[in-house]
């Protein structure tokens, strides 16, 4: 047999029902894991956009994946809800079969959906849980041990745009010298937003800025108590921003806070965003809670406090947003060496292909 068959790297199928232009965390993921895989070798992307119109077309791929089933290589399933709402995945092809695990995926509440993925889920060859949080979930609903492992999530470091006067404009709002604090993410109680406005903010500095960027579900509540608390010349509720202004937050910002509480049926599976803020050099203050505990490490520019200490994050923000240039380049070298795409494509394949 010629070399190059010889060691001709076994066939990937990757099916995923989050992907660009969805927006998110799995869909950034899953954007990074195909192209891992299709660069890598034989590779098939079954994939869906999120748009209705195209559902059909994925159900049909689907339908072909469980009936005509690959065969020899692994088949990668991109989230444990899809594994759970088409469970012949589980059993498909004559190969590895592969699923990843996020989180809120792990453990969505319905007892329906938790009785379900306790059945489907110790079905696979191989788990991969996106931190130990996410790995403990998986444990607690049967999965062997040696079949589930932790693999970081591949994270691309984004533009940065350092312009204080751009941001101005951009918030129509002067900022002098004001040291700014950024949120950025999904308005949902586990995010501890709206604690963050009630519990920390009164603890900062007068001058300091809060910049709130993201919408969801409690985005109403967050706007009543800018109102009710006196907080309008202190906080600045941006809504969703576009990539561009992402750009112009992290690279204008002193520091970002995670303030994230513990919330039963939810959890943060990592924290793709203070991963971004780390690759942009910004300071990152998170609880110490779930995912987040793996995507702020130790580093000259991370702070991992208790949840829902109010003291300790006001505190920790205060040292954040004074931190200075050198360790901000020491901390964006460390994140970029430890989870930019091309420091785990190897453990991503090698946990995919066993």
């Amino acid at each position: 047999m010629p070399a190059a068959a010889e060691h001709a790297p076994s066939p990937i199928t990757y099916v995923t029902r989050k992907f660009p232009p969805g927006v998110g965390g799995m869909e950034q993921l899953a954007a990074e894991l195909a192209a891992l895989v299709t660069q890598d070798g034989a590779a098939t992307v079954v994939a869906w956009d999120g748009r209705r119109r195209s559902l059909p077309g994925f159900g049909a791929r689907l339908l072909g994946l469980t009936w005509r089933a690959p065969g020899p290589g692994a088949l990668l399933v991109g989230d444990v809800g899809l594994a759970a709402g088409w469970p012949a995945l589980a059993r498909a092809g004559t190969g590895r079969r592969v699923v990843v695990a996020h989180g809120l995926d792990v453990v969505w509440r319905p007892a329906a959906y938790q009785r379900r993925v306790c059945e489907v889920l110790p079905r696979f060859d191989a788990v991969l849980a996106i931190s130990e949080a996410t790995r403990q979930a998986c444990l607690a609903r049967g999965v062997p041990p040696d079949r589930c492992q932790v693999v970081p999530p591949p994270v691309r470091p984004g533009p940065v745009v350092a312009d204080r006067g751009r941001l101005e404009a951009t918030l129509g709002l002067g900022l002098g010298g004001r040291a700014i604090v950024l949120l950025l993410g999904r308005l949902v109680p586990r995010k501890g937003a709206l604690w963050f406005l009630e519990a920390v903010v009164p603890r900062l500095p007068e001058e300091a800025l809060v910049l709130v960027a993201g919408e969801g579900p409690e985005a109403a509540r967050l706007a009543e108590q800018v109102r009710a608390g006196g907080l309008a010349g202190r906080v600045v509720l941006l809504g969703r921003v576009n990539d561009d202004t992402r750009a112009l937050l992290y690279g204008t910002a002193d520091a970002l806070a995670m303030p994230n509480l513990p919330t039963a049926g939810d959890m943060e599976g990592f924290g793709l965003v203070a991963v971004e803020a780390a690759m942009a050099g910004l300071p990152v203050v998170a609880a110490d809670v779930e995912g987040l505990r793996d995507a702020v490490p130790p580093s000259p520019i991370a702070w991992r406090v208790p949840a829902g200490d109010g003291a300790a994050f006001a505190h920790a923000l205060g040292e954040a947003v004074g931190i200075s240039p050198e360790a901000r380049a020491a901390g964006r070298q460390a994140a970029e060496a430890r989870l930019a795409p091309q420091a785990l494509a190897g453990r991503w394949l090698t946990a995919i292909r066993g």
